[in-house]
């Protein structure tokens, strides 16, 4: 009979961040990368490329490579996938579900996991979009980070917008973004102070 820790090794997976689980990401590749490329189609495609191209899919496979995974494995297929990089804390590159109840149950486990451990000692964040900034914002909670940071968290020119959110240039396309979460601050990345009102006495 399978130990409980047998059991959570079975279900969670987490290439990069475990050495012992890094034979997953080839056993599983094919199906974190249908995930990811289905996840993004409404959106036009993953990273700003077009969905369904041959560059859209080898984008996707190489940050599979490049990335720290998070994955939820059941009756051994993958039903939810969260690839990560190193990034002023962690910084959450991509995610998808296989489109079930439990897959989209399955990803909100890992983003409470992300966002909730200590409060969120870990720095975890993310630039989001569509549904997936909804779940982060509203059920998740997790916190809204200025868009006047946007630039210096990410390196890249980008246009502030009203409702803390802001454009910028993906993969040749203008995308409109959020941050959420809570990027480790280092010397020129913290956000900046709004500027106090001058109160005019009578």
């Amino acid at each position: 009979m399978e130990t409980f820790l047998q059991y959570l090794e079975e279900k969670f997976l987490n290439p990069g961040f475990n050495p012992d689980h890094n034979k997953y990401r080839e056993l599983h590749r094919q199906e974190m990368h249908d995930i990811l490329r289905d996840s993004y189609s409404k959106l036009g495609g993953y990273a700003g490329q077009k969905s369904g191209s041959d560059e859209e899919s080898k984008l996707i496979h190489s940050d599979i490579s490049n990335s720290h995974i998070k994955a939820v494995r059941r009756d051994g297929k993958i039903s939810a996938v969260v690839l990560y990089k190193p990034s002023k804390g962690r910084k959450i590159v991509a995610a998808g579900t296989d489109k079930s109840d439990q897959g989209s149950k399955d990803f909100i486990s890992i983003m409470k996991e992300d966002f909730k451990t200590q409060a969120n000692a870990r720095n975890v964040w993310g630039e989001f979009s569509g549904p997936m900034q909804h779940i982060i914002k509203n059920k998740i909670k997790a916190p809204v980070i200025s868009p006047r940071s946007a630039s210096e968290l990410t390196g890249k020119e980008t246009k502030v917008l009203r409702r803390n959110k802001y454009k910028r240039t993906i993969g040749g396309k203008r995308m409109t973004k959020m941050i959420l979460g809570k990027p480790k601050e280092e010397e020129g990345n913290k956000t900046p102070d709004r500027p106090k009102r001058k109160i005019k006495r009578k």
